[in-house]
């Protein structure tokens, strides 16, 4: 991303230029972008909501053929604690007998 409107986003700090991108939802904005080997383009975008699911989960079967539910929360929004707890639900549905809850890589955020 060269530019992201007006400003110049080319050399800034990841977080300073994905803030560039944010803004009201339906609103437009012009990226410049260029891949390697090739000219500098224009992109038109129109802003929209983005919803995270912070959950990704299923039920495993053991050797022992008990079954356990496989839980990973990527990062903590404000979908966070639904998501969790419509997959517990949805793993005891499933019969699972225990749970683990993957936190590996969860960079944190809203608590």
């Amino acid at each position: 991303i060269l530019k992201t409107g007006d400003p110049p986003a080319k050399g800034l700090p990841q977080f300073e230029a994905a803030s560039l991108l944010q803004g009201g939802e339906g609103t437009k904005l012009n990226l410049t972008v260029q891949t390697p080997g090739a000219q500098p383009r224009e992109v038109p975008l129109i802003r929209q909501k983005v919803t995270q699911i912070p959950v990704f989960s299923e039920v495993c079967s053991t050797p022992e053929d008990r079954k356990v539910g496989y839980l990973r929360l990527t990062t903590f929004n404000n979908n966070s604690a639904k998501a969790v707890a419509e997959a517990v639900r949805d793993a005891k549905v499933a019969g699972a007998e225990a749970l683990v809850l993957d936190l590996r890589n969860n960079g944190g955020g809203a608590v």
